[in-house]
């Protein structure tokens, strides 16, 4: 299969080419589509080719999102007549040499048509590292070209023994998020307690912490089945009311594959979260009970709900009188906490959820949104509620209102996940509450 790229003296033609093109070439060639990000013409051929994708390829090359069922298998008659900046063969024996090519280099690599699923993805895996070493030699003319025609032939090291797991960024820190867990777990249920004794801070505290465990959770699980690096969940601990926590965050190592994978990534922390902050807030609300405001204490604490929040409550309860109010139940406030976090999170500025959602689905056009929700949420803030100015602060100076770009940005992230996308968005707006903490003023 060829992949037209654009025209420059920059371009490097690349050929790739085994037995029966069906495997081990195929699935380099897709590799440099994706790696050379526009500055490499990738072909692959086989010296006798077996007409057909071996399936398991292509279901191996789908895990990272790669569609290897649109190339086709061919003979090496059929490349194109051109002379290539480098042929790398995969165990074609004498067939290879006819190929004019700058440079050429052998791999040592065995083929995994007939290898179980974990030993062909780390084959796969090795032909990546490859194939990226490969690009960057390219890239850097670390590779003879035709002014240096007598050079000697570069040679790759040595195929390890196995490909290296995937590694989380902080393999050295494994002690702190178990430690941060049970120390968040600590001060969730202590302020759980000043309001609804010891029995209701440990529903509280257990029910909040499982919530925020599955959003980051969605995330980690979503990253490793991406072969991205992630670290396990890094819960921040407060001693400070209403909340216990500010939440929690993992840390991924490396750059994203493509938008698609981006996407998945971002979703599903979100998607996971509300699975268990959805139930949890109906069953709060369910058990929580309905009482006279002149009955409250002025300066009680209240949570401004959202538009979800509000029809759950009046889905249950019934509308509400102007001087009632809801006295809500451990688990009732933790479900709004857990929605008032996936709310946040789907804010779509820089790094966050949201924002990973927004350049998944408008790409270059992502960085004008980001200001867009920054400048409208600044005014909001300036007018109506100063507190929001310090989060805004954060957001700005964690990211910049910036995204990294993906290893591969030119694979679409498809119909059914924009769908998704807009619909996450649509949620952001029932689940955010404006005003979200309110005390009551005392009657004159």
């Amino acid at each position: 299969m060829t992949s037209a790229a654009p025209s420059g003296s920059d371009v490097k033609r690349v050929l790739f080419v085994c037995i029966e093109n069906s495997n081990r070439s195929q699935m380099a060639e897709a590799f440099a589509h994706i790696h050379g990000q526009g500055r490499v013409e990738a072909y692959s051929a086989g010296s006798r080719p077996s007409g057909r994708i071996n399936p398991a390829a292509i279901q191996s090359m789908a895990e990272l999102g790669y569609d290897l069922s649109s190339h086709r298998s061919q003979s090496l008659d059929e490349i194109p007549p051109t002379e290539f900046a480098a042929a790398v063969t995969m165990g074609c024996g004498d067939s290879c040499p006819a190929v004019a090519a700058r440079h050429r280099e052998d791999w040592e690599i065995p083929d995994p048509k007939s290898m179980p699923p974990e030993e062909f993805r780390a084959i796969r895996d090795l032909i990546e590292t490859r194939v990226r070493d490969l690009l960057t030699r390219l890239q850097s003319q670390d590779i003879p070209f035709p002014s240096m025609p007598d050079a000697p032939r570069h040679s790759l090291p040595s195929p390890p023994e196995s490909v290296a797991p995937i590694d989380t960024p902080a393999r050295k820190e494994l002690w702190l998020p178990p430690a941060l867990f049970v120390l968040t777990l600590i001060t969730t249920s202590a302020v759980g307690a000043l309001e609804y004794g010891l029995a209701g801070g440990v529903v509280y505290s257990a029910s909040l912490i499982l919530i925020l465990l599955c959003h980051e959770m969605g995330h980690y699980l979503t990253a490793r089945h991406y072969r991205v690096a992630a670290s396990l969940p890094y819960f921040i601990p407060s001693p400070l009311p209403p909340f216990g926590t500010f939440g929690a965050v993992i840390k991924m190592g490396g750059r994203i594959p493509h938008r698609k994978a981006l996407f998945d990534i971002a979703i599903m922390g979100p998607a996971m979260g509300l699975v268990l902050a959805l139930p949890v807030a109906v069953l709060g609300i369910a058990w929580s009970t309905v009482t006279s405001l002149d009955s409250v204490p002025a300066g009680e604490t209240f949570l401004g709900p959202s538009i979800l929040f509000a029809l759950l409550i009046e889905w249950i309860h019934g509308p509400l009188a102007p001087t009632s109010g809801l006295q809500l139940h451990p688990l009732a406030t933790a479900g709004w906490a857990g929605l008032f976090v996936t709310a946040l999170n789907l804010l779509p500025m820089g790094q966050l959820d949201g924002g990973h959602i927004i350049y998944s689905l408008f790409h270059r056009r992502s960085s004008l949104i980001y200001r867009l929700v920054f400048f409208a949420f600044t005014v909001f803030a300036v007018l109506f509620q100063p507190p929001w100015l310090l989060f805004l602060v954060l957001v700005y100076l964690l990211t910049r209102l910036r995204h990294p770009p993906t290893m591969n940005e030119h694979l679409p992230i498809g119909p059914r996940r924009f769908a998704l996308g807009l619909l996450a968005i649509f949620f952001l707006i029932l689940s955010f509450p404006p005003i979200p903490i309110s005390m009551l003023a005392p009657t004159p």
